[in-house]
């Protein structure tokens, strides 16, 4: 089907996004992309996670702050989207990357909720682990590139779509 443009509402959100990460000299630190399903914000494993682990960067916090802060008293649902690269991992606490994943993903809700008032009727979690890569898993920058959790603004349409 052909693609769907972007709501006016998608737009002015990443436009008010960019310019607050712009200003805060965070913009290099999240790749911000409109999608059908809404606008989507991914944080980098190089930049917000230690490799093999959920737990979120003390560093980066101000920056996952930055981005949160703007978005959850929008009228948008929020979906929050752990993935990986399709190198296997087999820890105690990770036996595999859906679950490195979705504890990624878990984490950044946990934040969220210690940190933010928010509905959380309006916020859910997936991993998908290696599954749904946006780059080749193979070269190392293609690697990276799948090694993140998205942050997802869903669109009215995509919204529409999920369990009541």
């Amino acid at each position: 089907s052909p693609p769907v443009a972007p709501s006016r509402s998608l737009v002015a959100i990443e436009a008010v996004l960019h310019d607050k990460l712009a200003r805060a000299k965070f913009i290099d630190r999240v790749r911000m992309v409109q999608e059908r399903r809404g606008l989507v914000i991914s944080l980098t494993e190089a930049g917000f996670f230690d490799s093999g682990h959920s737990e979120l960067k003390e560093s980066s916090q101000a920056v996952l702050e930055a981005i949160v802060g703007s978005i959850l008293t929008m009228p948008n649902h929020l979906r929050i989207e752990g993935h990986t690269d399709n190198t296997p991992i087999h820890t105690a606490q990770f036996p595999s990357n859906w679950e490195l994943s979705s504890s990624r993903a878990i984490y950044i809700l946990t934040y969220l909720r210690e940190h933010f008032e928010f509905d959380p009727a309006k916020v859910s979690i997936a991993g998908y682990g290696e599954y749904r890569p946006i780059a080749p898993n193979d070269s190392t920058t293609g690697r990276a590139m799948n090694r993140r959790v998205d942050l997802v603004i869903l669109s009215e349409s995509e919204k529409q779509q999920e369990p009541k």
